[in-house]
């Protein structure tokens, strides 16, 4: 083989190691750059009726499959999710079950949710409510967004989302079929947020309206150990009070739950006392004026 010859070999052989070695630098270095996800195709809420043409139960239908299908997949996104949903919900605000599934689906994605995710969570249950406010799931899941998914190091966001969450959780506490057991968690909430008089209040109203004995001896439990008080004496006098209560609310509203009765109270009599108009009401004491220094 002439020099010649040998010369383009080594030229070749050259290339081919400096190729080889620019191609590892360029891939080591396209490992460390952040991983590129490709979203799912979700038209706006405002765009979402026109893109499916009025078409609005089909295309929720869609949206709530491609969600579910996308959820679970290879790189799943939190961002992916709520444009889905979004444009589900605006296409047929009726899916409830889509309202109580994101909230849960959002902080198992790959790639994790950060707060402001929880918070998209928090704002679309609280809209759900609107529409279905006789649903105890909703209030109930809104509240744990709150207090157990939002985290934050600021004091006070971390006590006004606490505040919110136990609001939502009494109300959902209230609702027929409501799970009573929650209460523990919204009275140790309201009383890390200083308002051990409310938590009380709460337990007690909870205490005389539940009918699982079981969930009523926890809840006496849970408000024994806020007044520092005998659990068998709390339920010696709840017994009482509680006979004295279905007493009044079967005497006065007997067809309505009890936690209604609680809100309406008793009915106003259709009669006034006309020994109440013989009498003139006091007046009130006239003001005191002090006049301005000379």
């Amino acid at each position: 083989m002439s020099a010649r010859s040998l010369g383009a070999l080594g030229a070749a052989i050259a290339c081919l190691a400096a190729t080889r070695l620019v191609h590892d630098a360029a891939a080591s270095q396209r490992a460390a750059w952040p991983a590129q996800v490709d979203l799912p195709y979700a038209p706006s809420p405002e765009a979402a009726p026109y893109v499916f043409l009025g078409y609005r139960e089909l295309g929720a239908d869609l949206m709530w499959i491609r969600a579910l299908a996308y959820f679970g997949g290879k790189d799943d996104t939190a961002a992916g999710l709520e444009g889905l949903i979004d444009a589900l919900v605006a296409l047929d605000p009726s899916l409830v079950r889509a309202c109580e599934w994101a909230p849960k689906a959002i902080g198992w994605v790959d790639h994790g949710a950060v707060a402001d995710d929880h918070l998209w969570a928090a704002h679309l249950l609280e809209r759900c409510i609107e529409r279905f406010p006789d649903r105890w799931q909703l209030p109930y899941l809104a509240g744990q967004v709150y207090t157990l998914d939002l985290e934050t190091d600021d004091p006070a966001l971390r006590a006004a989302w606490n505040d919110r969450g136990a609001t939502l959780l009494e109300h959902a506490i209230r609702m027929p079929g409501a799970p009573r057991r929650i209460a523990t968690l919204v009275a140790s909430l309201r009383t890390g947020l200083g308002q051990q008089e409310r938590a009380e209040r709460d337990l007690q109203e909870l205490i005389l309206t539940t009918d699982d004995a079981a969930t009523r001896r926890t809840l006496i439990a849970n408000l024994a150990a806020l007044q520092h008080a005998a659990a068998d004496r709390i339920l010696f006098e709840y017994e009482e009070v509680r006979r004295e209560f279905e007493a009044r609310w079967a005497g006065s509203l007997p067809w309505a739950p009890a936690t209604m009765y609680i809100q309406l109270g008793d009915p106003t009599p259709p009669y006034f006392d006309l020994g109440d108009l013989a009498v003139d009401p006091p007046l009130p004491e006239p003001p005191v004026y002090d006049p301005p220094p000379e």
